[in-house]
C-alpha cells in the first residue's frame, strides 16, 4: 500500500543555506520523563496517542527509495491510544504514523523500538503538537525541525522587509534621489547579512547534533545531507584556472563521501535514493560509460550488506530498463550481465534470471557505438543489397510497418527533416519494411512520396533481421556513420538535424588530428 509524500519530511530535508554557531541549541533539547515504563522484551512496541482522534484504525508506514509501504495496523480506542507491537524488531529508519484521510508525520525508528508518540490530526500543527517519550531519535528529529521552522520564519519576514525596500528604492532611482538610494541599499545589504546568518545557524546547529549524537539514526542522516564544500580552483601565475573544470569534477568525485551504501537504514528514508537519482540525472554527463561507473561505484559500494546491494541492484536495473535517454540500454545490458547471473541475483528464480538476461542479449548487438548488424535484402526491383555497400557518410536506417499507424505518422517528419538536410551532409536513407506484402509496401512508399530513398524488405521473409534489429516496435530510427557503426538510435524528426551535426564536428575535429 502506498501514501503521498508528506510536506513535514519535505520541509526537513530542505536544508536553509549556508554555517555561524548557535552554541546551545543541541543543549535545549530535553528528553521529557517517560510516559510509561516499557517492557524490553525485543521487537517494537510503539504507543501512540492521536488527540481528536478515536474508535478507528491508523497505520505504521515505511519509506523505501522513493516509494512508501504499509508495514502494520493499530486500532486507537476512544481517548486515542493505539499500539503497534510486534516481537520481531522494525528495520531501522523514518517511519510514517497514518492517519485517516492518508495524513501522516513521520518517525524515526532506531535502536529503542519501546516508545510513546503523541500528536493531533492537524497536518498543519504535526511539529507544534508532536511529543514524544522514551525516544531520543525522536526528541533530536522533531527539535531540528522546530529549529528549523523558526529561522524559516524569520526569513520569510526578513524577504518581505527586503522586497519592501527594493520597492521604494525604484521609487527613489525613479525620483533620483542618490543619497536616499544609498541608504536604502545599506538597509538591504544588512538583512542579507542577517539571512546568511540564519543559515549559518543552521548548519552549526545540526554540526553540534552529529557531534553530540553519532551514533544515532537522524545524525547519520544529517551527515548524508551535508554538501562536501568545494575547494578553491588552483590557478596559475597570471591568475587563469588550471582547470576550468576543476569544481565540477572535485564535486562529482567527492559527492558521496558522507554516504555509506551499505547502511540499509538509509533506504528506509526519503534521502538517500532521492540523492542518487540527482547524481545520476543531473551531476554525471549523461553517457552510458560514465552512467556504467556510476552504477558500478554504488553497487560495488553496497555489497556489504545484502538488503542494500539487493535494493540497488533491482533499482538500477529498472531505471534504465526505461530510460529514454539515447544509450542508455546500453547501462541496462551491464547491469543485467554482470549482476543478474546465476550466483549474483540470488533473489530471483532461474526463469526470471533467464528473461532478464535474455532481453539483454537481444538489446546488446544494436547497442549505441557498435557496428549495426549485418542486412541484405532486396529493393523495389528484386535487386539484393547490402547495407554495407552503402556509401555516404551518414545512413539513416528507419525500420517500418506500413499498417503501423505511428509509423504513418512519423514517415512524413521524417521526409521533411531528410529534405531540409540532404543538401548539407551527405545522408541516405535506407527505409526497410518489416511486411512480406508487396502492395502495402509499394503503396507506402508512394504515399509519402519517399521514392528517393532506398527501399528494402523480406517479401519472402527468409531473413531473421526482425530478431536481430530487435524490432519489439516500429518505426525504430538508426543513424550510422561511414563505418556503419551505430551513432545514433530511437531519435525523433526534429533531433536528426542536432544529432547529424554533432557528429560531424566530431568527424571534422578527428580528421585535424591526422
Amino acid at each position: 500500500m502506498k501514501f503521498m509524500a508528506h510536506l513535514l519530511t519535505l520541509a526537513l530535508w530542505a536544508l536553509i543555506g549556508c554555517g555561524a554557531p548557535a552554541e546551545n541549541t543541541v543543549d535545549e533539547i530535553q528528553v521529557e520523563p517517560v510516559y510509561e515504563q516499557f517492557e524490553k522484551k525485543g521487537g517494537y512496541e510503539i504507543k501512540v496517542k492521536i488527540n481528536n482522534l478515536k474508535d478507528t484504525t491508523v497505520f505504521l508506514a515505511f519509506y523505501l527509495g522513493n516509494s512508501t509501504y504499509m508495514k502494520d495496523t493499530a486500532r486507537v480506542d476512544a481517548n486515542g491510544v493505539g499500539v503497534f507491537q510486534s516481537d520481531s524488531a522494525l528495520p531501522q529508519g523514518i517511519y510514517l504514523v497514518v492517519l485517516p484521510r492518508k495524513t501522516y508525520f513521520d518517525v524515526v525508528v532506531g535502536e529503542n523500538q519501546h516508545f510513546y508518540v503523541e500528536n493531533d490530526t492537524n497536518p498543519a500543527d504535526f511539529v507544534k503538537n508532536f511529543k514524544s517519550t522514551g525516544s531520543l531519535e525522536n526528541e533530536i528529529f522533531y527539535g531540528d525541525i522546530r529549529f528549523i521552522a523558526e529561522r524559516s520564519k524569520k526569513r520569510e519576514e526578513i524577504n518581505k522587509q527586503i522586497n519592501d525596500l527594493e520597492e521604494k528604492k525604484k521609487a527613489k532611482e525613479a525620483e533620483k534621489k542618490n543619497n536616499e538610494v544609498e541608504k536604502l541599499k545599506e538597509e538591504v545589504e544588512k538583512l542579507k547579512e542577517e539571512l546568511v546568518k540564519l543559515d549559518d545557524e543552521v548548519k552549526a546547529n545540526r554540526k553540534l547534533l552529529i557531534a553530540k549524537y553519532p551514533g544515532t539514526l537522524f545524525s547519520r542522516l544529517l551527515k548524508v545531507m551535508e554538501e562536501v564544500p568545494t575547494p578553491e580552483s588552483p590557478k596559475k601565475e597570471n591568475g587563469d584556472l588550471v582547470d576550468s573544470n576543476f569544481a565540477y569534477n572535485y564535486y562529482k568525485a567527492h559527492y558521496f563521501d558522507n554516504y555509506d551504501f551499505a547502511d540499509a537504514r538509509l533506504l528506509r528514508t526519503p534521502i538517500l535514493h532521492n540523492k542518487v537519482e540527482y547524481y545520476l540525472d543531473k551531476v554525471c554527463i549523461q553517457h552510458y560509460d560514465t552512467i556504467i561507473g556510476a552504477v558500478e561505484l554504488i553497487v560495488q559500494s553496497s555489497k556489504k550488506d545484502e538488503e542494500a546491494y539487493k535494493y540497488w541492484v533491482i533499482t538500477l536495473l529498472n531505471k534504465y530498463a526505461n530510460s529514454n535517454v539515447m544509450g542508455h540500454e546500453a547501462v541496462y545490458v551491464h547491469i543485467a550481465k554482470k549482476y543478474y547471473t546465476e550466483a549474483q541475483a540470488y533473489w530471483l528464480d532461474k526463469a526470471e534470471k533467464y528473461r532478464i538476461m535474455d532481453r539483454a542479449l537481444k538489446m546488446e548487438p544494436t547497442l549505441l557505438d557498435k557496428p549495426a548488424p549485418a542486412l541484405a535484402l532486396k529493393d523495389i526491383n528484386g535487386k539484393m543489397v547490402n547495407l554495407y555497400s552503402i556509401q555516404a557518410e551518414y545512413v539513416m536506417v528507419m525500420f517500418y510497418d506500413p499498417d503501423c499507424g505511428h509509423c504513418k505518422k512519423e514517415a512524413p517528419l521524417f521526409k521533411a527533416a531528410y529534405d531540409s538536410l540532404k543538401n548539407m551532409y551527405d545522408l541516405k536513407v535506407v527505409a526497410v519494411s518489416i511486411t512480406s506484402e508487396t502492395e502495402k509496401w509499394k503503396k507506402f512508399i508512394k504515399e509519402f512520396g519517399i521514392e528517393d530513398w532506398t527501399h528494402l524488405a523480406d517479401i519472402e521473409r527468409v531473413n531473421n533481421f526482425r530478431e536481430i534489429y530487435d524490432l519489439q516496435s516500429t518505426p525504430r530510427l538508426f543513424l550510422l556513420d561511414r563505418g556503419k557503426f551505430i551513432r545514433g538510435k530511437r531519435f525523433a524528426p526534429d533531433q536528426l538535424a542536432d544529432l547529424l551535426k554533432q557528429l560531424e564536428r566530431v568527424r571534422l575535429e578527428k580528421e585535424k588530428k591526422k
